[in-house]
């Protein structure tokens, strides 16, 4: 691993000399640094937590509007991309955004684009949204709202009878 990475851990103040983190962390992002982030072809923020730099910095090296003047050969992958299938179960799954992304390998971002039918619109047009946690537990205490009050009636009813 690259020394201007490891300046950018938590742990590095326990492997390094404070000076030399110091010094790493005001330079710019070397070349080798900038083209293996190019080839990384994991999902943005998880790149950037490996590297130390923010999820903004990541999309704006691999659309090049920052280190353009590094020579890269090659295409450089834009993160995970879902094909219909994986939309179509993103959608329909009811578990909560965070595991659907940590379980398909995108970012929470995108499952709440598809969620919300922001992208993808063509393949979700036709399915029906599946009751989320929120609205599945709404319902759940009206049901028991209506529960108690038939309840409460037949209690109030026996007591005068």
């Amino acid at each position: 691993m690259h020394p201007w990475i490891i300046a950018r851990t938590p742990g590095a103040w326990d492997i390094m000399e404070a000076a030399d983190i110091v010094a790493l962390r005001r330079q710019k992002m070397p070349p080798d640094v900038v083209q293996a982030l190019l080839a990384d072809a994991r999902a943005y923020d998880v790149i950037a937590e490996a590297y130390g730099v923010s999820y903004q910095m990541v999309a704006q090296i691999k659309t090049r509007r920052l280190y353009a003047h590094v020579p890269y050969e090659g295409e450089i992958p834009r993160g995970a991309r879902a094909d219909a299938a994986t939309v179509r179960e993103i959608f329909l799954d009811p578990s909560p955004a965070r595991e659907i992304a940590a379980r398909h390998g995108v970012s929470l971002n995108v499952v709440r684009q598809i969620k919300q039918r922001v992208s993808h619109e063509r393949v979700t047009r036709n399915l029906v949204a599946p009751q989320s946690g929120p609205d599945t537990f709404r319902g759940e205490v009206r049901a028991m709202k209506e529960r108690h009050k038939v309840e409460l009636a037949a209690l109030l009813q026996r007591g005068t009878a």
